[in-house]
């Protein structure tokens, strides 16, 4: 079975049983762990366990490596960018060290010695190799960590999304959204309006991919090239993509509204509940597995940990990124 972006996958699994509304608290607590966090090897844990719950939701690894097409092209692309930020001139004002007259400020690692320290610094500090004599770009070990790091952040947000698409019946995410939103309602927002609106954006996310594939494969068999040429003409021939999707898109759209006019939709009526959303054992298993993993992910971030206790290769890759 092919299973397409944003699209619901039926499955009797766990993480298709738990609660809705867990499962988008989750996915935010997710999104902001990755980018809050520090410290190399407590990304590396979030990634950990979006990866076993991307795999209980899936039973399949190979759609893990379908999902790192965007966070390769963004490391490569940083990179390149880091390439032109980075040299020995600069790199230790990056790290915080400050290099005075016989005044050297050192870079504090969590549990490593001075020897240790050196250590690790020598490996980090590696050498920039230098590709090109007349532009000022240099690739070394700082800027391929920092990229690849931002990298992983963005494959384990992007990981955490889809277990939620997946997951998550459209009409169930409308109702978790509805639900979590609700204090809005003291403001006189309809949040249910809002609701409907994010449920339906979502669920246009797979339609419209599969219709610009439709188009690509009607425009190249009337002879247009999307691969191959100059980078204006490449441009020339997205616009024979582009402009029939947001002609279709829009028609799509006129569609839906009239459909749901002609069923009676009222926005703004009072409207009853038939299913109730409510917890199960099961979530609350869950929501004690994700408070654990914030109070351990809060522990490495301050550093108070026994660190003493733990093996060479944890304090070497618990350091500041």
């Amino acid at each position: 079975m092919q299973i397409s972006v944003a699209k619901y996958v039926p499955r009797d699994t766990i993480i298709h049983n738990m609660d809705a509304r867990l499962k988008i608290l989750f996915n935010i607590l997710f999104a902001v762990l990755f980018f809050v966090t520090t410290h190399l090897l407590t990304v590396f844990i979030l990634l950990g366990f979006s990866l076993v719950f991307f795999y209980i939701t899936t039973k399949r690894w190979a759609h893990i490596f379908l999902l790192m097409k965007l966070p390769i092209i963004i490391f490569i692309v940083m990179v390149i960018l880091y390439g032109f930020i980075i040299d020995k001139s600069n790199i230790d004002a990056i790290l915080g060290v400050s290099q005075g007259a016989n005044v050297a400020k050192p870079v504090k690692l969590v549990g490593l010695n001075e020897e240790e320290t050196k250590n690790f610094l020598s490996w980090y500090l590696v050498k920039p190799t230098h590709l090109f004599n007349n532009i000022n770009f240099s690739i070394g070990t700082l800027g391929i960590m920092r990229a690849g790091v931002l990298a992983i952040r963005i494959y384990g947000m992007i990981i955490s999304t889809t277990i939620l698409t997946y997951s998550t019946k459209p009409f169930l995410l409308t109702r978790a959204i509805e639900d979590l939103i609700w204090p809005l309602k003291i403001l006189f927002i309809p949040t249910h309006i809002i609701a409907m609106i994010i449920s339906i954006a979502i669920r246009f996310i797979p339609t419209l991919l599969l219709e610009a594939s439709r188009i690509m494969k009607a425009q190249s068999s009337r002879g247009v090239d999307f691969k191959n040429g100059k980078f204006t003409d490449k441009v020339k021939s997205m616009t024979t993509l582009v402009i029939p999707l947001f002609v279709l898109a829009f028609s799509r759209a006129e569609d839906l509204s009239n459909a749901m006019e002609v069923r009676g939709y009222d926005p703004y009526s009072k409207r009853t509940k038939y299913r109730k959303l409510s917890f199960n054992q099961l979530d609350y298993l869950f929501a004690f597995i994700f408070i654990a993993l914030i109070v351990l992910t809060a522990l490495m971030e301050t550093n108070n940990i026994p660190i003493d206790q733990l093996p060479k290769f944890w304090l070497y890759t618990n350091q500041k990124i």
